[in-house]
């Protein structure tokens, strides 16, 4: 029963945002289970590992996983379901001692403005944007942005100057803007980098003509195969100093871009405008509206939830939610229940003079 109620203070010192990751990773390493006798066996541990991790002191956690004085290889992440997965990694790999953690966990690359980020001035904007859009701010975590920022640049500083640093980004907008962003920080450090993308190494290892899995980011990627796609990284040769220069200049050609919606097409980052995404946003409810009885409502959740299994690119849920809200505000969709969080509220296409029964213009 002790065990029991500190479960429950683990839970309840967790965020909303720090719980819905715990849950979605644990959701992929059961899925993984149903399709590989591997990922069934490490099941448990993993289970298990996370029910430890809980029950220990949460602070005393975090300064376990940042880099110290005796740090030999330094992972660098953007967001805490790719951490979690990394540390189940280096734990069985016994480097805990060796190997540290520098997690981008409290922003989302691929929307909100990036205009000037590496200025106080631009970080100030970038939070105040997600203040007044996005119902899941990093207010949850009790700090500010700027904070946020400075106890980052903290633990890159804490970096050893003989330290092998790994980027783990794969080809999506969040991650590949996280990357450039990484580098740009790093610009003055003379540490060795390399870039992982760990879903494309995973397609070279796994993929055959009769089995083809595509993961939209790096957190979705179970830890044993994240640990044999590390393992063959640590073979290759880091980045070239001119291609560590020609990716700074990409920071910073992004960074003079007032967009603030990103995504990753044609091999590359598309900056386009936040209103890009919502004729999609729109058609989803006209396809799940079209299954349904005439007038019902539909759950904000199970569109966002549709919308987000459609998409190629690792958006989030919480810009998905933010532009449902935005059309029920612009008079696109009607609503039942109130916007607070997605769970709160339905919606339906609202019909208009001139308008076909999707609400488009004819």
């Amino acid at each position: 029963m002790d065990k029991i109620m500190k479960m429950k203070e683990a839970l309840n010192g967790l965020s909303a945002q720090e719980l819905k990751r715990l849950l979605l990773l644990t959701f992929h390493q059961v899925e993984a289970a149903a399709r590989d006798h591997a990922a069934k066996e490490a099941l448990y541990p993993f289970l298990k590992e996370m029910y430890d991790h809980l029950l220990d002191d949460r602070q005393n956690q975090v300064r376990r996983w940042q880099p110290d004085a005796g740090t030999k290889t330094v992972h660098v992440v953007f967001g805490r379901s790719p951490a979690g997965s990394l540390k189940c990694v280096i734990e069985a790999l016994g480097r805990v001692d060796t190997d540290k953690i520098v997690s981008f966990d409290q922003d989302y690359f691929a929307f909100g403005p990036l205009h000037d980020l590496h200025t106080e001035d631009g970080r100030k904007r970038r939070e105040e944007w997600f203040r007044d859009h996005i119902n899941e701010s990093r207010k949850d975590d009790g700090i500010s942005y700027e904070e946020y920022h400075g106890e980052l640049v903290k633990q890159l500083s804490k970096i050893p100057p003989e330290a092998s640093i790994f980027i783990w980004s794969s080809k999506n907008a969040h991650e590949r803007t996280g990357l450039l962003w990484a580098v740009y920080l790093l610009r003055h450090h003379p540490n060795p980098i390399t870039i992982i993308d760990a879903d494309e190494e995973c397609g070279k290892k796994y993929n055959t003509p009769d089995y083809w899995c595509k993961y939209k980011h790096t957190g979705e990627i179970p830890p044993e195969k994240l640990q044999e796609v590390y393992l063959e990284a640590e073979r290759e040769d880091p980045l070239p100093d001119e291609i560590r220069r020609q990716l700074e200049e990409k920071w910073l050609e992004l960074a003079r871009r007032h967009e603030a919606l990103r995504l990753w097409e044609d091999d590359g980052l598309r900056s386009v405008c936040v209103d890009h995404l919502d004729a999609y946003l729109l058609q989803t409810v006209e396809a799940l509206q079209s299954r349904m009885p005439e007038h019902e409502f539909i759950k904000a959740a199970r569109v966002i939830g549709e919308a987000l299994g459609m998409w190629d690119d690792y958006i989030g849920d919480v810009f998905f939610e933010y532009r449902l809200r935005h059309l029920i505000y612009e008079g696109h969709l009607e609503i039942k229940g109130v916007p607070r969080a997605m769970r709160y509220y339905s919606v339906r296409l609202k019909k208009l003079p001139g308008r076909n029964d999707a609400g488009f213009s004819r």
